[in-house]
C-alpha cells in the first residue's frame, strides 16, 4: 500500500512540475502581446489561432492528468464530501454547473458629472435581456492595471482645428493624473494611414515623447478613423486583463477606412475597449460643412455610448481647459463587475452578450456598453 501511494505521489509531483512549465510558457506568450498589439501586419492570425488551439489542448491534457493523480492519491470518503459541501464559500457565488464567470466594466457618475467611488455590490444589478445575472463581486477599477491608448486624428479635415496644442496638453495632464505602476499605454496618429507613434510601453516618459512627436505632425490626407480604432490587434487586446480605454481626438468624420462603422463597433465590443471621444463643439469649430460637423459629433457620442465610454465635447475655451478633468473623472468612477453567465448563455460564449447595468442608488448614471 505504501509503495503504491508513493508512486501516486511521485506521479502527482511530475504532473505539477509539468503544469509549472506550462505556466512559464503561457507567461512568455502573454508577455509577447505588448510587442504585437500595434503591429497587426506582422501577425498571422490563422497561425496564432492554431497555436492557441494546440496550447489549449495541451493544457487540458495536463490538467486532466493532474486531476486524475490528485483524485487517485487522495480518495475522499462520502462523509468528507458531505462535510465540504456544507461549508459556505463566501467568495464563490452559487452558479449552475455549466456557468462561467466573466468581467465587464462600467462608469458611475453623479448627475452633475462627478465620479462615484463608493458604490457597493448590493447597489448594483446586472441583466442579460430580462434575466438577472448572479454578481460575484463589484470593485473599483481605478487601481487596476489599465491599457490606455491615445489616437490623434491628423487628417486634412482637422486643419480647421486650432486647438491641437490644447488637446495634447489635456492628454498629458490626463495620463499623469491616472497613471500607475502596471499600466500600459500607446500612441497612434492617423489620416488615411495609421502611424505607430509609440508602441505599447509601461514608461510614462515614452508616452510624453509621443505627444511631443504628434505636436510636430501636419494635418493632411483623408480620415481612416475606423481603421485606426481596429489597428491594435483585437485578439491580444481582448486577452489582456484590466480596464481598456482608447482616448480619441478626432472630428469623427471618417471618409477612407476599409472597415465600416458597424464593423468597427463589433470588433471593439469583442475587445472590451471603451472609447473616450474628444471632439470639438459647434461653437468653437470652423468646419465648412455644418452637416458633416454635426454628424461627426453624433458618431462620437454613439461610440462612447455603445462601448461604455465617455464623450467629451467642449464648446468653449473654458470647457477645453477641463478635458483632462472630465476624462480623469470617468476613469476614477470605473468599476469591474464579475458575474456568472447561466448555462444557456455560457453555451454561446463565443457570442457577445448584451448586458444592462442598474443601480439602486438614486441620482447617478451608469455608463456601460449598450450595443
Amino acid at each position: 500500500m505504501e509503495n503504491w501511494t508513493g508512486k501516486m505521489n511521485k506521479a502527482r509531483g511530475l504532473c505539477c512540475k509539468a503544469v509549472y512549465q506550462m505556466a512559464v510558457v503561457q507567461t512568455r506568450i502573454q508577455d509577447s502581446f505588448l510587442r504585437k498589439i500595434t503591429n497587426p501586419e506582422i501577425v498571422d492570425n490563422h497561425k496564432v489561432a492554431a497555436g492557441r488551439d494546440r496550447f489549449a489542448s495541451i493544457s487540458l491534457l495536463i490538467l486532466a492528468a493532474v486531476a486524475c493523480c490528485l483524485g487517485t492519491a487522495y480518495p475522499q470518503s462520502p462523509i468528507a464530501d458531505a462535510g465540504n459541501a456544507s461549508t459556505p464559500q463566501a467568495s464563490s457565488p452559487s452558479v449552475t454547473p455549466n456557468a462561467r464567470t466573466v468581467d465587464t466594466y462600467f462608469v458611475a457618475l453623479t448627475k452633475d458629472g462627478r465620479s462615484v467611488t463608493d458604490l457597493k455590490a448590493e447597489e448594483v444589478r446586472l441583466f442579460s435581456d430580462k434575466t438577472q445575472l448572479k454578481i460575484a463581486s463589484v470593485s473599483p477599477a481605478a487601481k487596476e492595471p489599465s491599457i490606455i491608448g491615445f489616437l490623434f486624428d491628423m487628417s486634412g479635415s482637422r486643419k480647421y482645428d486650432k486647438y491641437l496644442s490644447i488637446e495634447i496638453r489635456a492628454a498629458s495632464e490626463f495620463v499623469h493624473s491616472v497613471w500607475k505602476d502596471g499600466d500600459t499605454g500607446f500612441v497612434l496618429a492617423f489620416n488615411d494611414t495609421v502611424y505607430k507613434v509609440v508602441n505599447p510601453t509601461q514608461r510614462l516618459e515614452d508616452i510624453e515623447q509621443g505627444f511631443q512627436n504628434v505636436s510636430k505632425m501636419q494635418f493632411r490626407g483623408s480620415t481612416a478613423l475606423y481603421d485606426a480604432l481596429c489597428a491594435p490587434n483585437p485578439e491580444d487586446i481582448a486577452a489582456a486583463p484590466g480596464r481598456k480605454v482608447y482616448v480619441v481626438f478626432s472630428d469623427f468624420q471618417d471618409n477612407s477606412s476599409k472597415k465600416s462603422e458597424a464593423q468597427t463597433l463589433k470588433i471593439i465590443a469583442r475587445t472590451g475597449v471603451s472609447v473616450f471621444p474628444v471632439t470639438l463643439g459647434e461653437s468653437i469649430t470652423e468646419y465648412p460643412s455644418k452637416k458633416a460637423d454635426k454628424r461627426g459629433r453624433e458618431v462620437a457620442r454613439a461610440f462612447a455610448e455603445k462601448t461604455g465610454g465617455f464623450a467629451v465635447i467642449p464648446d468653449s475655451q473654458k470647457e477645453l481647459d477641463k478635458i483632462a478633468l472630465q476624462l480623469g473623472t470617468a476613469m476614477q468612477g470605473s468599476y469591474r463587475v464579475s458575474f456568472s453567465l447561466p448555462g444557456a448563455a455560457s453555451a454561446g460564449a463565443g457570442k457577445h452578450q448584451k448586458l444592462r447595468v442598474e443601480s439602486s442608488r438614486p441620482q447617478i448614471k451608469l455608463l456601460y456598453p449598450k450595443d
